[in-house]
């Protein structure tokens, strides 16, 4: 180890002879993941398919669209 790192403290520190360490104290880390299953969504009916259709319709009639793209 670097002089001047800091040695972890649940293993004794390299000089065993100082008095400030204690056997009895443990630093504890804990890793947590969560994860969250997808939503699961029944299909979308014949009204929901066919507003689609139309918003996208307006949505492309309405953009500005280069020399291109026409």
């Amino acid at each position: 180890m670097a002089t001047g790192a800091a040695s972890p403290k649940c293993f004794p520190p390299s000089n065993s002879n100082d008095s400030t360490y204690s056997l009895d104290k443990w630093d504890l880390s804990i890793g947590l993941v969560i994860y969250r299953m997808p939503v699961v969504m029944q299909s979308i009916s014949k009204v929901e398919k066919r507003f689609s259709g139309m918003c996208t319709e307006k949505a492309e009639q309405v953009s500005l669209k280069s020399d291109y793209e026409l």
